[in-house]
């Protein structure tokens, strides 16, 4: 997702949300597509998967909202936008052959991740910039 964010970021000048991206020892994370799918391991995620929005919402009183997604609605959503579809399938092209550790080894070699790996890899919680995003190696 990475990737995608900052192909698109490149090519349209529009981030395609605005959940921060994280870098984390591993790379780059989304914390809400991390939560959610974390779940899985390493296994394949076989189906689309609804899950709770980032509208779900919940402030210690009163009423509890949740929203459940559903996956066939936003795949039709985004099939039938061609802009993101060949973002998404440049970044698929570029990476269809890398494993899970050919990615980390890529982020690591940027920059954004490498300036600032010992405070990374001391905890400190620390996003990718729009600025940071476009330099991605996509």
């Amino acid at each position: 997702m990475y990737y995608v964010v900052a192909k698109y970021l490149k090519d349209k000048g529009k981030l395609l949300f605005e959940d921060p991206i994280y870098k984390w020892q591993y790379g780059p994370v989304i914390k809400p597509v991390y939560h959610q799918f974390k779940l899985f391991g390493k296994s394949k995620i076989k189906e689309p998967v609804s899950y709770l929005s980032s509208d779900s919402n919940y402030s210690g009183k009163g009423d509890f909202t949740i929203n459940f997604v559903d996956p066939e609605e936003i795949c039709a959503t985004l099939d039938s936008d061609n802009e993101f579809k060949n973002v998404v399938l440049h970044v698929l092209k570029e990476f269809q052959y890398s494993t899970a550790f050919d990615l980390v080894e890529r982020t690591h070699e940027e920059s954004a991740w490498k300036n600032f790996e010992s405070q990374i890899l001391n905890g400190i919680e620390l996003t990718y910039s729009k600025d940071e995003l476009k330099s991605a190696n996509i």
